[in-house]
């Protein structure tokens, strides 16, 4: 039925198929679709568009921030000025800092629960129909977006000898990302993040 909806879609109808896996579509469905690729704006065309449309922002630390955080993407610009994430980066990166140099920070967990808790308020107050699930999950995801954001600015300044500390931090974080599909206990999750971030080699991530 989709193959012939896009062979021969009916009049004055225009479909539009998104995938970031295009190479798992299948042969038939590629032939009959016209290829558009979508990239990240450049750093000209972003500002351009924050003068436009984008949010207003006084404080040029706050607005330098959000650009290096969306990578050229307009939504993700939006989406962080609109649940308050750059609050969010100033409340983590202290204690993230002091993690990265070995000391277990205790209240990094609950800081990182909260923040999960708060983008999914603001989530299902913007949209009364959505799922508290699916609001969680999109909390999880920005706040990986963020800890990721964070390492790999730590990776850029390391020094050579901090550099395996770092990627066994990026590969712990990469573990949580995957279980972070599935697994539904999210405290436990995230307090095994907090407890692995100062020592990521000496705790394995298995469920």
């Amino acid at each position: 039925a989709l193959l012939k909806t896009l062979e021969e879609p009916p009049a004055g109808t225009t479909l539009i198929l998104v995938t970031s896996r295009p190479n798992q579509l299948i042969a038939t469905i590629k032939s009959r679709c016209q290829h558009l690729r979508f990239g990240t704006l450049d750093a000209d065309a972003m500002n351009n568009w924050i003068e436009d449309q984008g949010p207003q922002l006084e404080d040029k630390a706050s607005l330098d921030w959000l650009i290096g955080w969306s990578g050229g993407s307009p939504g993700q610009f939006e989406s962080a000025a609109s649940h308050g994430v750059i609050e969010w980066a100033r409340s983590l990166t202290p204690m993230l800092d002091k993690a990265d140099s070995g000391h277990w920070q205790p209240e990094l967990a609950a800081g990182m629960i909260e923040f999960v808790e708060q983008f999914s308020e603001i989530e299902l107050a913007e949209n009364a129909k959505g799922s508290k699930e699916a609001a969680n999950r999109e909390g999880v995801r920005q706040l990986l977006h963020l800890l990721g954001y964070h390492l790999r600015n730590r990776l850029a300044q390391c020094e050579e000898g901090d550099r395996e500390a770092c990627c066994a931090t990026i590969d712990l974080l990469s573990e949580i990302e995957q279980q972070s599909e599935s697994h539904l206990n999210l405290k436990q999750l995230l307090e095994s993040l907090s407890a692995g971030w100062a020592s990521p080699e000496t705790v394995p991530v298995s469920w």
